[in-house]
């Protein structure tokens, strides 16, 4: 897990943290959060709002966001915080949701009964997904194509036989 904190604890191994500005605050506003102990953040200053609108769903969004997107990129965490700053229950929130998303990147692809190998077993259980017969887990979408089908069991089976 790491920690939300201004003391370099942030394990960048497992997270990167990435501030965006949207150029309204001024050259001021940027240069009060860079610089400061333990903050080692990359700030992306977006003065045309087109990475503002793809984070946030709009070039009009408002400001004071918290975004957290998943390994592929996909918008897992999003919300709004007061001028006043982030509230207890929003930072538990926040640490709710980064612990997951660290715990889903740290899992073996394929690794479908989480007995951290890979084996038949999990074979077994992509082939019952791709069929229909068990509920879909993209950890064992293994060409990262989005679904289930039989090409997942192809390489999950290859990797498998090349391991032993």
């Amino acid at each position: 897990m790491c920690e939300l904190s201004n003391n370099n604890a942030w394990n960048t191994e497992k997270a990167v943290l990435v501030g965006l500005g949207n150029g309204s605050g001024g050259s001021g506003a940027l240069d009060g959060m860079v610089g400061q102990d333990g903050n080692d953040a990359a700030w992306v200053q977006d003065s045309n709002l087109e990475v503002w609108e793809a984070f946030l769903g709009s070039s009009s969004a408002p400001r004071r966001q918290v975004v957290l997107l998943d390994k592929d990129l996909n918008k897992r965490y999003q919300f709004q915080y007061a001028s006043s700053g982030i509230t207890t229950s929003q930072e538990d929130e926040l640490l709710s949701a980064i612990d997951e998303l660290i715990n889903e990147f740290s899992q073996l692809q394929g690794d479908m009964n989480g007995d951290s190998s890979l084996n038949v077993l999990d074979v077994i259980i992509v082939v019952n997904m791709a069929l229909g017969n068990a509920e879909i887990d993209l950890n064992g979408d293994m060409n990262n194509d989005g679904g289930i089908n039989i090409l997942d069991v192809v390489i999950l089976a290859n990797i498998i036989l090349t391991d032993e």
